[in-house]
């Protein structure tokens, strides 16, 4: 009998920071993503296992205990600090996970919010706004120019977790020159145990369709830089 090996889905559109989308920041920071001052939509927890924390604290060079930072942290913020974060808020609608700023993303945020962080990270939150360009429009003013926004979020096979799987074209459409943003990087990631990633050009780059058919739950993840 053929073993099925079941997905995790934890990371993509949890609204957390897994193994996966751990190293993908770890990515955008090899990119130049300035974390100073970073503002997460929804409270992140924070949920790697051990070997794959370990693993980024050699790469990075950080003379941190894995397993006593996991047991001290339940959230996502002494993450970014290692990242460079001075500042870490978190938006959400409630205070239930004790975010920082309470705002429902489907209303547009307050003035003394736009350009307000150098960088802004969607973990899986905006796939369960309803009305999503304005959740996209609210991330893309709190970005200071020269700053970014980071996401993951549901692309293939996530039928009933969330309002919406997202396609890469309207990533590339969305943070485009027209509207601001330049995309430094956009990549897919099977979230199954040694699940593939892809980088995914531009389909007007290319001129066609650019499509990824497959049978397993697949995040997308972006890393788009404010331009003007």
């Amino acid at each position: 009998e053929q073993a099925i090996e079941r997905p995790s889905l934890r990371g993509a559109g949890s609204m957390g920071v897994s193994a996966p989308t751990m190293k993908f920041l770890c990515g955008a920071k090899s990119l130049g993503v300035d974390f100073t001052s970073t503002a997460t939509i929804g409270r992140q927890s924070f949920d790697p296992d051990e070997v794959s924390l370990r693993h980024t604290f050699e790469i990075l060079g950080i003379k941190e205990d894995p397993g006593e930072f996991l047991r001290d942290n339940d959230y996502s913020e002494a993450f970014f600090n290692l990242l460079g974060a001075k500042e870490v808020s978190s938006i959400d609608y409630s205070t239930y996970e004790r975010a920082d700023i309470v705002h429902d993303m489907n209303s547009p945020i307050p003035e003394d919010l736009r350009q307000c962080f150098s960088h802004v990270h969607d973990g899986g939150s905006i796939e369960h706004v309803f009305n999503v360009p304005q959740a996209f429009k609210n991330c893309m003013e709190m970005v200071q120019v020269g700053g970014h926004f980071t996401q993951v979020n549901c692309a293939n096979n996530f039928m009933g977790h969330g309002f919406w799987q997202f396609s890469v074209e309207l990533l590339y459409r969305v943070f485009s020159p027209e509207n601001g943003y330049q995309v430094q990087a956009l990549v897919l990631h099977e979230v199954i145990p040694r699940g593939r990633w892809f980088m995914v050009v531009d389909p007007a780059a290319v001129r066609r369709r650019v499509t990824l058919c497959n049978s397993v739950p697949t995040a997308i993840c972006t890393i788009a830089k404010r331009i003007s």
